[in-house]
C-alpha cells in the first residue's frame, strides 16, 4: 500500500552561485580542485506556491592528486544546510529540495535518493518541517588500464539529517571497485 501524497508546487528561487575551478580538464580531470558555493532563498514573494518558504545553501571541494604512475586521488567533500524560514507545522520545504544522497553521484552501492528512507525509525515521514543539514566524503583511485580504460576503487559515505526525525543508522557507506571508459 503507497500513502504517499503527490503534490504540486511551483517553486521561484533566487541566489548566487561561486565556482572557482582550477583543474586541468573538465571531463578527464588529472590534476587541480573545483570548489562551489551555492545559495537559494525561495519564497511565495519570489512566485512560489504559498507553502514554499525555505532558504538551501550547498558548499563542495573536490581535489585532484596525481600519484604514481599517472593514478589519480580524487576527493570531494560536500556539506549543506536547508531550513524552513517559516515556523509552521503545516508547512515543509518541497522534497524535490530535500537533501538525498544514494546512486552514481552521492553514494555508490545505494538506489538514487534513498537515503535517508522516506520514513524514520518511529515510522513519522521524513519531512523537513524546521532544518536539515547532510556531508557526503567521497575518495576514489583512478587506475589507467589500457587506452580511455581506467578502474577505481572508491569510499563513499555520508548522512542526512532532518529535525524531528530519527534514523537507526544515519551514516551510510560504500566501498567497491569499479570501471571505466573515457569518452569526450
Amino acid at each position: 500500500k503507497d500513502d504517499s501524497v503527490t503534490e504540486d508546487v511551483d517553486i521561484a528561487a533566487i541566489g548566487p552561485i561561486f565556482e572557482y575551478d582550477k583543474r586541468d580538464h573538465p571531463f578527464v580531470t588529472r590534476k587541480g580542485y573545483y570548489t562551489k558555493l551555492s545559495s537559494e532563498y525561495g519564497d511565495p514573494n519570489l512566485g512560489s506556491t504559498d507553502t514554499v518558504h525555505y532558504v538551501r545553501t550547498v558548499g563542495q571541494l573536490n581535489t585532484y592528486v596525481p600519484t604514481y604512475k599517472s593514478i589519480v586521488w580524487a576527493t570531494s567533500l560536500a556539506s549543506g544546510y536547508l531550513k524552513n524560514t517559516v515556523d509552521n507545522e503545516t508547512t515543509n520545504v518541497p522534497d524535490v529540495k530535500a537533501f538525498k544522497l544514494g546512486g552514481r553521484e552521492s553514494i555508490r552501492g545505494f538506489e538514487p535518493n534513498a537515503i535517508p528512507n522516506i520514513i524514520d525509525k518511529n515510522g513519522k515521514a521524513v519531512l523537513v518541517k524546521s532544518e536539515s543539514h547532510y556531508y557526503l566524503v567521497k575518495s576514489e583511485f583512478r587506475v589507467p588500464l589500457y587506452g580511455q580504460i581506467e578502474s577505481v576503487f572508491f569510499y563513499d559515505g555520508g548522512a542526512v539529517y532532518v529535525n524531528g526525525n530519527e534514523f537507526k543508522d544515519p551514516y551510510r557507506d560504500s566501498v567497491g571497485i569499479g570501471f571505466r571508459y573515457q569518452t569526450p
